[in-house]
């Protein structure tokens, strides 16, 4: 793997075990990546993954954003373990590419990683670190879930117009977010005190209004890195790759992703998409994801710029030109070469062997990295990812999620399916509960009591398909149902006082002990 990185001119770092010489750490970066980081540092995600290689090592993707509003993959990481000191490695290497330049990321978008947020804090002090809001409202919603056990907590906590939870984080400014905090803490005290305890902190790390106030160019989430991590293992195929055949596919999958950065930059600069005169100066000079910005910001009111207030971020539509690079990497080099000839014959042997070290890895003796044993998120098997512990939670309390790998909305869960672990059937409602008992005019009172519906068939034997359900766990009974029902009907004295000889009801008959169809001509004798 790393002669292959060498070959192919990547930049990589790699550390071993000095007492086995198993590999334990490396950090691989395309020349194109590097080329892109050095130009685009700006918004920097970072996230983890596994079910990747055989080794079960995490690996980490560091990705980053053009102009162009396209993703690029600025390094893969392989760690032993998400801990400080392998993430602390991992920032120091990307430190390392951007030391030459002068640049620094404007922002870190990251999930709540303790080992992550740690190191984060020690290499990065000065760079606001921005948390996924979307791994914060799962936490915040599975602990809503754990506390009040009904599914009308999405209705109740979170989306209530006065005192939910939406309107603490999307709060727009300062005064809005207290205001919106002290009714929500007010109405709902133990969940509010949860947050304090345990996300208080970090606020202004995931509240829209304090978000707002650095360059994230929209990256309030760390989906960029979850659509990484899918376009990855789609190509990765396989949960169970050696280091060499990992490089080749992830290798395969970048020189197509800077094929295709390259053509929308040159499209930027060449191709004209929006037909406004009113853009016509900009167009060729900043990218077409800043022109649609632009447009969709002057249909809500808001005044043109002049080019020079555009950020320099739209503007840089080259990553490649000698302007972008650094000029005293060469100068640094040479000198440190003839520092080395004119030194010691001790000095010029180390710094040689430093050198060689880099330059051929596969001369060390490396050896292939330790399995290492249940790391966390990484049952054997395909490259699908587990449940996380909030999907688990939905399936118990029998809540639909639309954000589950499956993407299967359900109700009812295991109580509708007859017995505990039963297979869910794929006729399960995709809509949600509070809709249908709104809908159906259930009165308030009743909803904590409802636990979800399930729609069934619509043949005319809907009733008996319910009992089915009730009864069986499934409607496919429902044949079954109706016979029974029929010898209740027929079979009791009970029955026939009530429906006295030929009475005829909207399709059915009850006469001479019988049921059968009959007249819509509704009579009683």
């Amino acid at each position: 793997m790393l002669a292959l990185a060498v070959k192919a001119n990547y930049v990589h770092w790699h550390e071993i075990n000095p007492d086995t010489h198993e590999l334990t750490h490396v950090f691989m970066s395309h020349p194109e990546a590097v080329k892109l980081f050095r130009t685009y540092p700006h918004v920097v995600l970072i996230d983890s993954t596994y079910k990747t290689n055989t080794y079960n090592m995490a690996l980490v993707e560091v990705v980053g954003v053009t102009p162009a509003g396209s993703s690029f993959l600025i390094a893969c990481v392989l760690i032993p373990s998400e801990s400080e000191e392998g993430h602390t490695w991992l920032l120091r290497k990307l430190m390392d590419i951007l030391e030459c330049t002068g640049a620094s990321p404007s922002v870190f978008v990251t999930d709540r990683e303790l080992g992550l947020v740690r190191a984060l804090r020690t290499l990065f002090s000065e760079t606001p670190h921005l948390l996924c809001r979307w791994h914060v409202n799962r936490v915040i919603e599975s602990r809503a879930l754990m506390i009040h056990k009904t599914f009308f907590y999405k209705d109740h906590v979170l989306n209530n117009p006065e005192t939910g939870w939406w309107n603490v984080i999307d709060a727009t400014c300062e005064d809005d977010f207290n205001k919106a905090w002290s009714a929500f803490s007010q109405k709902w005290k133990i969940l509010a005190s949860y947050i304090s305890r345990t996300w208080g902190e970090h606020a202004k790390k995931f509240v829209l209004c304090y978000m707002d106030e650095y360059f994230h160019l929209g990256n309030t989430a760390t989906s960029r890195v979850e659509s990484a991590h899918s376009l990855l293992k789609a190509w990765l195929k396989s949960a169970h790759l050696t280091l060499d055949t990992m490089w080749s596919r992830i290798h395969s999958m970048l020189e197509g992703q800077h094929s295709k950065i390259r053509k929308e930059l040159q499209d930027s600069m060449s191709r004209p998409r929006i037909t406004q005169r009113l853009f016509y100066l900009l167009q060729g000079k900043v990218s077409t994801k800043a022109l649609e910005i632009m447009k969709d910001e002057l249909k809500r009111g808001v005044a043109l710029v002049h080019l020079s207030d555009i950020h320099s971020f739209w503007r840089t539509l080259e990553y490649d030109n000698e302007e972008a690079m650094p000029k005293n990497d060469n100068d640094m080099l040479e000198e440190l070469v003839d520092k080395a000839r004119q030194s010691y014959p001790v000095y010029r042997k180390v710094f040689s062997e430093k050198l060689r070290d880099i330059l051929h890895p596969e001369d060390e003796g490396i050896l292939a990295p330790a399995v290492r044993e249940n790391p966390k998120g990484h049952p054997r098997g395909s490259t699908t990812r587990n449940k996380s512990g909030f999907e688990h939670l939905m399936r118990k309390y029998g809540i639909p999620s639309t954000d589950v790998s499956t993407n299967i909305q359900h109700m009812f869960g295991d109580l509708a399916a007859g017995v505990a672990g039963a297979p869910l059937e794929k006729n399960y409602t995709k809509g949600l509960l509070s809709t249908w008992v709104k809908r159906y005019g259930v009165p308030e009172e009743l909803w904590p009591h409802f636990d979800g519906w399930v729609d069934v068939g619509s043949d005319g034997h809907c009733g008996f398909r319910v009992l089915s359900h009730a009864l069986r766990g499934g409607e496919e009974d429902y044949i079954q149902m109706r016979d029974w029902c029929l010898k209740e009907i027929t079979g009791s004295d009970v029955y026939k006082s009530l429906f006295e000889a030929g009475v005829t009801t909207k399709k059915y008959e009850f006469c001479d002990g019988q049921i059968r169809r009959k007249s819509s001509k509704i009579r009683r004798k």
